[in-house]
């Protein structure tokens, strides 16, 4: 995958005018990823399978910003192709295909993603704290460790369907149920000066997110092959409180209580003993929409 085009070109013909300076490195190298997976299929009737797969991904050649010194002696920070990540896992699925009525599909996944740096940002202006810490992978940002998919689906066709006083209610009727669980993301705790604790990288999670989706669809023939279509979504039908996910939004959290989705506006200099408790409010920015329902009609010809 190539490299930023920005990470390449940017301010290379631009005077270097502080040691804080960024610019870009057009020898970058794109990165480079190593795939590895190891799968068994097993049938066990006509529509009914499960499969088990193990997958193990070597990711070489990420970039971070690096300090670094011209033959002029200029000091300045670029971007090097000196980080890399590893992502090993399993993934199960088991699939029914279309029957009669019935069809759907369950899949679990487990997977360890790890990283000497998630970010290209990762050690900026903190070279020297880095240096002192022992080389190692970190949990990756994007390291959820469990996610559950189960979607079903229910269907009658022409004429099919229970009878209720010569009407057949469920005639080209279809229901459709997708569940999803996701385990926490990981993020870097931060001290009392909101700094991060480099000690402590990606050593906290934020909360699992489930959300359960439903589609329900009702056709009336209408004349000839045309045929009217009623659609009702309601997403997120329990109406839990999800945290939106840490690449979409800069998560806030209470420092005070460790919470994810609020904010303190107590100074960080106040010690959690002298008002810190009382001043945690929620960030509306930080949670997913609630339940929502949508109604549409579609016509078929």
């Amino acid at each position: 995958q190539r490299p930023d085009l920005d990470d390449v070109y940017n301010t290379v013909n631009q005077p270097i005018n502080s040691s804080q300076s960024i610019v870009g490195n057009p020898g970058l190298d794109p990165e480079e990823t190593i795939s590895y997976e190891v799968g068994l299929r097993q049938q066990f009737t006509t529509n009914t399978m499960l499969s088990f797969t193990g997958f193990f991904k070597d990711i070489d050649n990420l970039t971070q910003i690096g300090r670094v010194e011209d033959n002029k002696g200029n000091v300045f920070r670029t971007y090097l192709n000196d980080t890399y990540g590893t992502v090993r896992g399993i993934e199960v699925v088991l699939n029914q295909r279309t029957g009669r009525h019935l069809s759907g599909e369950a899949s679990y996944t487990y997977q360890v993603a790890t990283t000497t740096h998630s970010t290209a940002r990762g050690t900026y202006n903190n070279e020297n704290a880095f240096a002192n810490l022992p080389g190692k992978e970190y949990p990756a940002d994007w390291d959820q460790r469990h996610t559950f998919t189960l979607n079903i689906d229910y269907h009658f066709g022409d004429n099919e369907g229970p009878s209720f006083l010569g009407i057949q209610p469920l005639e080209n009727w279809n229901l459709n149920v997708l569940h999803t669980s996701k385990s926490g993301m990981p993020y870097t705790p931060t001290a009392a000066n909101g700094s991060d604790i480099l000690t402590e990288i990606n050593t906290k999670r934020t909360p699992a997110v489930h959300s359960t989706d439903l589609r329900m669809r009702k056709y009336f023939n209408f004349y000839g092959d045309t045929r009217l279509g009623v659609i009702l979504d309601v997403f997120n039908i329990f109406d839990r409180k999800n945290v939106r996910p840490i690449d979409e939004y800069a998560i806030s959290v209470d420092r005070y209580r460790d919470r994810i989705g609020y904010t303190n506006a107590t100074p960080p200099t106040r010690m959690k003993n002298y008002g810190g408790f009382a001043n945690a409010i929620a960030d509306p920015f930080a949670w997913e929409i609630g339940r929502r329902i949508r109604l549409g009609f579609s016509v078929e010809f």
